[in-house]
């Protein structure tokens, strides 16, 4: 079951949830609105000893928001 990123046409707000199956209906937890459009997520995975995303950070001591190791400011 995974968790996918949405944002709602109707208010603007991005926002996850768990889809539990294919045929399942979003909502914005905000408005209510079923208008969504599903978003491509940010992802990471680990090759060797080597940590990469699709934000671009590769330091694998990365965990989100601000890294001190790399310097990289946004993931």
């Amino acid at each position: 079951m995974p968790i996918f990123d949405y944002k709602c046409s109707n208010c603007g707000r991005s926002f996850d949830t768990l889809v539990r199956s294919c045929d399942e209906v979003v909502q914005c937890p905000d408005c209510g609105s079923s208008d969504v459009a599903r978003l491509l997520s940010k992802f990471g995975f680990k090759s060797g000893s080597r940590f990469s995303s699709s934000s671009g950070c590769s330091c694998g001591s990365c965990g989100g928001g601000s890294c001190s190791s790399c310097g990289t400011s946004r993931h």
